[in-house]
């Protein structure tokens, strides 16, 4: 499951240090508990303790637009709410100004529906076979 995070920055603008930090928000209704999952700073992808601990890859792009990441092996408890923060701070000669840019994704995990039997063509024709049969114009 990718959770697609994107943050344009035009590519004129000066030079920045990008820490992207991914959160987790259980599908809790009585109590909100915000995980910490995912960090990316200093130009590394860091994994971080917790339930998704060895089920994320980072999946932006090398120049920090796309910051986004993917969950291996998805479960039912990983429906909730993503959070991702990415912090810029743009680098000019006198000062360091920043901006913080937050994007959420709800994510809800439905179990995957079962093969039918009788795809939906074939399920059109069998009125048409029982009649055929019935009436004896063909014979199994």
């Amino acid at each position: 499951m990718m959770l697609t995070c994107i943050s344009c920055m035009r590519r004129e603008e000066v030079k920045a240090k990008t820490t992207v930090e991914w959160y987790y928000m259980p599908k809790n209704e009585k109590n909100i508990t915000k995980i910490n999952i995912y960090k990316f700073e200093d130009d590394t992808p860091v994994e971080l303790d917790g339930p998704f601990k060895g089920r994320l890859t980072w999946n932006g792009s090398q120049d920090l637009q796309d910051v986004s990441i993917q969950i291996l092996n998805v479960t039912f408890n990983d429906s909730g709410i993503y959070e991702c923060n990415i912090l810029r701070e743009f680098k000019f000669n006198f000062f360091t100004p920043s901006a913080l840019t937050t994007k959420n994704i709800t994510l809800r995990v439905k179990e995957k529906g079962a093969a039918d039997c009788f795809p939906l063509s074939s399920m059109l024709f069998l009125p048409v076979l029982c009649k055929a049969l019935a009436k004896g114009l063909i014979s199994m």
